[in-house]
């Protein structure tokens, strides 16, 4: 059994490979997905595209290859993708956040005090601010991730959220 093919992808191949992302073949969304990754930032406007995608498996496609480039630039995207209709590419979503680390702290504290009604942002945010709150640098985040953790999270997170977002821009 052989692995993914191996592929030098350019920009002009920008297009296709997004669009393979799109295929039924699964072989073909991970070659698509690998050679993207290996474009990196050049290729993230292009594949923000899909997260609005009808298709799960494109979404997921979406959220893996965004996880995997771990650029600022899909920050909204990937705080997006945190209220996805499947738990699977919520959870990418999540560990592309924790990958692209600090600068996602005031965005996803945002989310959480303008979206958290809605409840599918929690279960991303109390996973992306579980990994924050281990760091050095994250510790303030830690009443974020339990309000998100109890009993009625969509009014407690945001209130908790606000209290951090306070802090971080005022400590930072």
């Amino acid at each position: 059994m052989s692995g993914p093919m191996q592929t030098t992808a350019t920009p002009d191949d920008l297009q296709n490979l997004v669009a393979a992302l799109a295929s039924q073949d699964g072989l073909e969304r991970q070659n698509a997905r690998h050679a993207l990754v290996d474009l990196g930032a050049l290729a993230i406007p292009t594949i923000t595209a899909l997260a609005t995608s009808d298709d799960d498996n494109t979404r997921w496609e979406c959220a893996k290859t965004l996880a995997a480039i771990a650029d600022p630039t899909s920050i909204q995207t990937l705080i997006e993708l945190l209220e996805d209709s499947k738990s699977g590419t919520r959870w990418i979503a999540a560990t592309g956040l924790v990958a692209i680390g600090k600068l996602v702290v005031e965005p996803l504290l945002s989310a959480i005090i303008d979206r958290a009604i809605h409840f599918t942002i929690v279960e991303g945010a109390h996973h992306v601010l579980y990994e924050f709150s281990r760091t050095e640098w994250g510790a303030s985040l830690r009443p974020v991730y339990d309000a998100l953790g109890q009993e009625e999270p969509a009014i407690k997170g945001p209130v908790a959220a606000s209290q951090a977002l306070q802090q971080w821009k005022t400590h930072r």
